[in-house]
């Protein structure tokens, strides 16, 4: 993984801050535990502070405790190098969605 990309996912820590914002949820999330605390203290700031990490979020330049900016929007599965990609194949899918038939009465 990028070591200049936060491993946290955005798409986590946008749910938490639309839902949750108010209380800090997403700043104890990426680490940021001292303002996460004064989120909870100020209602989220009263609003604007929690909307405006929001939008943050969203545009992709709130950044961990770490100051690495939350890019990715699904954690990737650590895979050892040189695996192939995880997939599933197109039998298994057929079999999953086609449902037999039902028996007759």
């Amino acid at each position: 993984m990028n070591d200049h990309v936060s491993e946290r996912s955005r798409l986590a820590a946008a749910l938490m801050a639309f839902f949750l914002g108010w209380l800090g949820v997403h700043r104890f999330y990426v680490g940021k535990i001292g303002t996460a605390i004064l989120m909870v203290l100020t209602v989220g700031g009263f609003g604007i502070w929690a909307t405006i990490d929001l939008i943050m979020i969203l545009t992709g330049a709130f950044t961990d405790a770490a100051g690495r900016p939350l890019r990715k929007w699904v954690a990737e599965e650590r895979l050892t190098p040189g695996s192939p990609p995880m997939a599933v194949p197109v039998s298994d899918i057929k079999s999953m969605v086609i449902c037999p038939t039902p028996p007759t009465l």
